[in-house]
């Protein structure tokens, strides 16, 4: 019985599939295990295992998403970082002031002959020859942001002339200015008040030495322009292409009153433009009354390639007039110029201005003529050499009270330099 039951056994466990072979023992013969089912269940662990690679590299994939993306954050924050520190530092070069400095000498040799045609040295003849200087300014602009912006300006040239109570020594500019937009800013301090075209262009881009007899008398002698303190309202209109100008400053320094001036310039083309100006003053005189006069003025430029054309007028009210007759003055001013182009950045100007002036319209004694003629050669903005000839001629039978009793030939060549 026992043998039945154990051959029985045996046979049942030599029929059992097993996927290890070592399970049944180190004795049980080789044949018993089916070589087909050891390869079969290797294929399948080792299947499987590569299921689990996989799986663990599509992981993988994720932790490299994963990372790629933590890289990306940190690359990100270091970008904004960065971004933000540059935007810092941007905003606080932007917010730093600008100071650009310049500087303009302009200085030469003249020979003059005069006559004294009228007045208590009336045919008196003069020769002179002599080196001048024209100018020695030194600007400085600040500039806070696109909004508020200031200029000032010291003439050196001032120490040598004689001291003069009814001007300011050295100082020639000195204002700031806010820019709401465009078409209204705000400009404060001393400034140019806005008179003429030909006053208010600078003597950097005036071809000839001064601004003439009008512009001496009404300006500088009556100070209907030129520079003082107050306040100044203006603008840019570009869909009109309109300046515009409204100022109320002290008529001159040192005294008490108010000038009110304002000038309108219109740029219908490029290579035209129309302007018109006026104002009244209200000072005192010498005895302390009180006096009032008033001004206006009209003016045009033509810019076309190398031709530069100017025409301007002016006309006052001699408010210092002894008489209370406020007479009329004028000052009519026409100048052209051509720039030929030479190589190595030169320019020849051959320029051409006349001049009639009144110094009283009420009658025919206090007319003069001047004339300039010249032929300039500049080099960049920086140099420009000005050989010229000026006459002035008091016209007909000159009376004692014309601003214009002598007659004179000037013969000069100036140099200006630009930094």
């Amino acid at each position: 019985m026992v043998s039945s039951a154990s051959l029985i056994l045996l046979w049942v466990c030599a029929r059992v599939e097993v996927d290890d072979p070592r399970a049944l023992g180190p004795d049980v013969p080789r044949e018993v295990v089916s070589p087909e089912t050891t390869n079969g269940a290797r294929k399948k662990v080792e299947g499987e295992k590569d299921e689990d690679q996989k799986d663990t590299g599509e992981k993988d994939e994720d932790q490299k998403d994963t990372g790629e993306k933590d890289k990306g954050e940190k690359d990100k924050g270091k970008k904004d970082k960065g971004k933000k520190n540059k935007d810092e530092k941007d905003k606080g070069k932007k917010n730093k002031v600008k100071v650009k400095v310049e500087g303009r000498v302009m200085a030469g040799w003249l020979y003059e002959n005069s006559r004294v045609l009228a007045g208590p040295q009336e045919g008196t003849s003069q020769s002179e020859q002599r080196a001048f200087l024209h100018q020695a300014r030194i600007r400085f602009r600040f500039t806070y942001n696109e909004h508020l912006t200031g200029r000032v300006s010291i003439e050196l040239q001032d120490a040598f002339d004689r001291p003069n109570p009814a001007k300011v020594p050295f100082l020639r500019t000195a204002y700031g200015n806010i820019r709401v937009v465009d078409a209204f800013q705000i400009r404060f301090g001393r400034y140019r008040r806005p008179f003429s075209r030909l006053e208010m262009r600078g003597a950097a881009f005036l071809p000839f030495r001064g601004r003439g007899l009008g512009n001496g008398l009404i300006v500088e002698d009556w100070d209907y322009g030129g520079r003082s303190t107050g306040i100044m309202f203006w603008g840019d209109i570009t869909a009109a292409k309109l300046r515009w100008h409204a100022s109320l400053t002290a008529p001159a320094p040192r005294t008490i009153g108010v000038d009110a001036l304002g000038r309108l310039e219109c740029e219908p083309w490029p290579w035209l433009s129309l302007g018109v100006n006026g104002g009244y003053k209200v000072t005192r005189d010498l005895a302390n009354q009180r006096v009032e006069g008033a001004a206006a003025g009209g003016d045009l430029r033509v810019k076309f390639k190398g031709l530069y054309v100017l025409a301007d007028a002016i006309f006052a009210q001699n408010y210092l007039d002894p008489e209370k007759k406020r007479p009329w003055a004028t000052g009519l001013v026409a100048f052209a110029s051509y720039d030929f182009a030479l190589p190595r950045r030169f320019v020849l100007q051959p320029t051409f201005l006349a001049e009639w002036a009144d110094g009283n319209l009420s009658y025919a004694q206090s007319e003069a003529l001047r004339l300039i003629g010249g032929l300039n050669v500049l080099w960049t903005k920086h140099l420009r050499v000005l050989p010229q000839v000026e006459l002035v001629r008091p016209l007909g039978r000159v009376s004692p009270q014309s601003p214009w009793l002598t007659q004179s030939e000037t013969y000069y060549i100036m140099l200006s330099v630009q930094m």
